[in-house]
């Protein structure tokens, strides 16, 4: 029995992140490992830990950038990982909706529309209560 690659230090990005790792990416890493070719996804995986968690835009920065960007490619499903993301790094309410105001100007109203509501229900999710200041 052939067993797949180590995964755990990814694991530990994602949860870190989001708190979980969501079941695409491990589809990703199964899929690959079954077939001998995890080298894509093992570089995939090392290049977002450079990238998002060693930015010197620090993790809630990081988070909050993404978050505008996925929204602004209409991509929700990953943009709301993002936006968890964002606050579970420490973003608040008025750093969720700065973004949804740039999206605004980026995307116009379907973008301020979808990271609005993404950013409630990130804020929902986490049952947190962020500072309404960050």
């Amino acid at each position: 029995m052939t067993t797949g690659p180590d995964t755990g230090a990814y694991e530990e990005t994602y949860l870190t992140l989001f708190g979980h790792v969501p079941d695409a990416v491990r589809d990703r890493w199964t899929f690959s490992a079954e077939h001998g070719r995890f080298t894509a996804p093992g570089l995939l995986e090392e290049l977002r830990r450079e990238v998002i968690t060693r930015s010197p835009l620090g993790l809630k920065v990081q988070q909050l950038v993404q978050f505008a960007q996925l929204v602004a490619l209409g991509r929700a499903d990953a943009a709301r990982h993002h936006a968890l993301g964002a606050v579970r790094a420490g973003a608040g309410e008025r750093d969720l909706l700065a973004v949804a105001e740039t999206t605004l100007i980026t995307s116009g109203v379907p973008g301020y529309s979808l990271a609005l509501a993404l950013a409630r229900e990130a804020l929902a999710t986490t049952d947190q209560h962020p500072e309404k200041e960050s």
